[in-house]
């Protein structure tokens, strides 16, 4: 009885080479499936998902960590209007962002499933110390 070739050996007598081995691969959508699946819609992407953009626009009173960097002038202009105008920086930069993602058309449009699947998870301030206390 014959001893079955491993991969390694099977690609290295493989007259076709790696060619041959990827032709076989039929895990690699050609692109007419992917046109298909594209064209199906949000609705399979949904299913496939396994995170909702729906609890994210229903959660308004929920706040995630977010942390940038910005410019040290502006950062002195925001903390002057956060004194003289008795609001605070969280405040002043919500109604900024909310007033500018209102104007674009992109901030209506759902995100790919590759993306919504990046997204930080819905957790309340006591969640994160929670993590915190436990690590």
């Amino acid at each position: 009885m014959a001893k079955k070739k491993s991969d390694l050996q099977s690609l290295l007598t493989d007259t076709d080479g790696i060619k041959g081995v990827l032709r076989e691969e039929s895990e690699i959508p050609k692109k007419e499936e992917v046109e298909v699946r594209a064209s199906q819609g949000l609705k399979n992407e949904e299913a496939n998902s396994m995170v909702n953009e729906n609890e994210y626009i229903q959660s308004p009173d929920l706040y995630l960590p977010f942390s940038t960097a910005m410019r040290a002038d502006l950062y002195l202009k925001l903390k002057r209007i956060e004194y003289w105008n008795r609001t605070t920086i969280k405040r002043e930069l919500e109604r900024l962002i909310e007033d500018f993602v209102d104007t674009q058309t992109a901030s209506k449009k759902p995100l790919p499933v590759e993306e919504r699947n990046k997204l930080k998870q819905l957790k309340t301030a006591k969640d994160y110390i929670k993590l915190r206390l436990k690590k």
